[in-house]
């Protein structure tokens, strides 16, 4: 059985180092059996990372994310013609699993990170913390380390937004369904208007933004009648509906029942 310390997360090292070698190359396969999180900052110069067979440069203002114990692996090219250095952090615990994997799925293992943003200035703050060993405790080093995990999160949101709207949109109804967004609102933040971003959303997602707009607050609402005592109508507005007629009506379209009755069934 895990203990509450495994799950709360800690950095087991983190360092410095400057490569001028091909000969540095690591397989992460062939590396701890745990399965340990890595943010690896390139300060300048570049390295490969190799992941799921496809293969990509980490330059200047980037950074990796990879664990320990998987099918990746990362190194200096042979005609590298700058030194690549490096800084990493090494943290483990539970409770980054899904944010660290959420990253990966929905941006890759290489990131943004440029030095004049908030996530490069939080990784140089829990960086420089470590070495001084300045953290207070493990509640400490987890609220750090989530907090530069979803400023990465944010950071790389915020880039897809320049240079792929629909992406933008498809990541914003995810993330924000259970706020009172409509359409509209989704596609100003797009900077498409409500009918050119819906035409290429449906395009790329075979789905329209409102159909997927109610089938996640649905979902999210089903959970909560049938795990939870709260009245319907907390239950439609903490899940984004505006009232909770607009969520009756649409629950009865959607499983042929009230909630009311949906609730009694399963109770």
């Amino acid at each position: 059985m895990k203990s509450s310390v495994d799950t709360f997360l800690k950095i087991i090292g983190a360092g410095r180092e400057i490569r001028r070698s091909s000969s540095y190359f690591f397989n992460n396969r062939k590396r701890s059996k745990e399965s340990l999180f890595v943010i690896q900052r390139t300060l300048s110069g570049s390295c490969f990372f190799e992941h799921e067979e496809s293969k990509c440069t980490v330059p200047q203002d980037h950074a990796m994310l990879y664990t320990h114990n998987e099918s990746s692996s990362y190194g200096v090219a042979e005609n590298a013609l700058v030194p690549y250095d490096l800084e990493y952090i090494l943290f483990r615990g539970l409770s980054a699993q899904n944010l660290f994997t959420t990253i990966r799925h929905d941006f890759g293992s290489v990131i943004q990170m440029k030095a004049e943003r908030e996530a490069a200035a939080k990784y140089t703050d829990l960086f420089d913390r470590f070495r001084d060993h300045r953290m207070h405790d493990h509640l400490h080093e987890t609220e750090l380390i989530t907090s530069l995990l979803i400023s990465i999160y944010r950071e790389q949101l915020e880039q897809t937004g320049a240079s792929d709207p629909i992406e933008l949109g498809y990541q914003t109804i995810q993330n924000h369904f259970s706020q009172p967004i409509n359409v509209k609102e989704i596609a100003l933040k797009t900077n498409l208007s409500r009918e050119h971003f819906t035409r290429l959303f449906i395009q790329r997602y075979q789905v329209s933004p409102g159909k997927l707009l109610r089938k996640l607050r649905l979902k999210q609402a089903r959970t909560m009648l049938h795990l939870t005592a709260l009245p319907i109508n907390e239950i439609a507005l903490s899940c984004g509906f505006t009232s909770s007629n607009a969520f009756c009506r649409a629950y009865r379209s959607q499983f042929n029942q009230s909630p009311g009755i949906d609730r009694a069934r399963m109770s």
